[in-house]
């Protein structure tokens, strides 16, 4: 049996895929006691109505999951064992029932899968690749193996996390060694039954998996536009890669946060105000809080202290209204005389009119207000 599959994953999952294959084949008896589940569970599950659920559909998006070990077919069983799963058969039908929803505007692939069986995989990569509806597949905290592969068919792949794992491009066997078991084969048929133990054995099992190979490195690269060698020499060679990484690669198109970011970093003010009126006004009316607030702590300590001419002058040098500002007025209270306090006030407003006086006796509101007008906040 075949897997595309994360290396720390194959021991486990091949290992519970025969445990529920035996448990299958037996009696219910038998499968109720390798499961560690009443006979009645089993009865339940496996006469459970097969079928699939609709994808869900928000504001014209099909949100189909990818995630956990991927099968060919649904198993009730791996259901009853709550295991985390997928399966090609519902994924498929979900993709072909989302194409043809005339109020689907986009299909999500929701990606978070360590691989699975190959078998049913080709087949599945081969629907997705005939959708004519607009497909992006979020990788979430992993796209390895075959939930790679079923990404690399969609329009446009994004990572969701800086960290996600992605790859691990490859086919993997495990066959069981017995010093026991003999197996013998007629003489036309060597390969039928290759030894793995010896170097010839293994070298036939290697030529099996390069086949299967072959096959899904050229379905990565018809979906993602590039050549089979490209996959094979670029794409990790087996083993599995951050974001960045896969990005500079060309497996992944975009990592979430990245292009926000960079869209942050080339606004200016005028596109800002343009194509996102409501951030706009929000970040104004905060600015315009935040600084009618540090107005008015400078003006109410420099009243306290009679330093109005200190006060306008941090005003004007954009200097906080913090602890630091405020002790450097209660030094100043003690050494300024008021007539200095009268002379220095109105030149240091900055760009305020001549005409304008500022009384050592008026309210810190209406200095406030002034200063205000002045820098062009309203």
């Amino acid at each position: 049996m075949y897997w595309v599959i994360i290396d720390d994953q194959i021991d486990i999952e091949a290992k519970r895929h025969a445990t529920v294959a035996e448990a299958e084949a037996s009696s219910v008896e038998v499968a109720a006691t390798m499961l560690g589940k009443a006979p009645e569970q089993i009865l339940a599950a496996l006469a459970s109505a097969p079928g699939h659920a609709a994808a869900e559909v928000i504001d014209g998006t099909a949100e189909i999951s990818v995630t956990g070990v991927l099968l060919p077919a649904p198993k009730p069983l791996y259901t009853l064992l709550g295991v985390d799963y997928s399966d090609y058969e519902t994924i498929g039908a979900q993709a072909k029932e989302a194409d043809r929803d005339p109020n689907v505007r986009q299909i999500v692939l929701n990606v978070d899968s360590p691989g699975g069986r190959v078998d049913g995989l080709v087949e599945l990569c081969r629907t997705l690749a005939t959708l004519d509806t607009p497909m992006v597949a979020r990788v979430h905290s992993m796209a390895a193996s075959g939930g790679y592969i079923i990404a690399s068919q969609a329009d446009k792949i994004e990572a969701m996390q800086e960290m996600s794992r992605i790859g691990s491009m490859g086919v993997v066997t495990e066959r069981y060694v017995s010093n026991y078991t003999v197996s013998i084969t007629n003489t036309d048929s060597p390969n039928k039954r290759p030894d793995p133990k010896t170097e010839q054995g293994r070298s036939v099992i290697r030529g099996e998996l390069d086949e299967v190979f072959d096959v899904v490195a050229g379905i990565v690269a018809d979906g993602r536009g590039v050549s089979i060698g490209q996959v094979k020499s670029s794409f990790g060679s087996g083993g599995t890669m951050l974001p960045a990484a896969a990005k500079r690669l060309g497996m992944i198109d975009t990592i979430q946060g990245e292009q926000v970011r960079a869209t942050i970093s080339a606004m200016d003010i005028d596109s800002l105000r343009a194509d996102h009126r409501e951030v706009y006004n929000a970040v104004v009316s905060s600015a315009v809080a935040s600084e009618r607030g540090r107005v008015t702590r400078l003006l109410a300590a420099g009243k306290k202290h009679n330093a109005m001419g200190m006060a306008i002058k941090k005003i004007d040098d954009g200097a906080a209204a913090d602890s630091e500002a405020l002790f450097d007025f209660a030094i100043a209270g003690e050494s300024l005389a008021a007539a200095d306090e009268r002379s220095k006030a109105a030149p240091l407003v900055g760009n305020l009119a001549p005409s304008t006086a500022i009384d050592d006796n008026a309210g810190p509101m209406a200095v406030m207000a002034a200063v205000l007008e002045n820098a062009g906040i309203q």
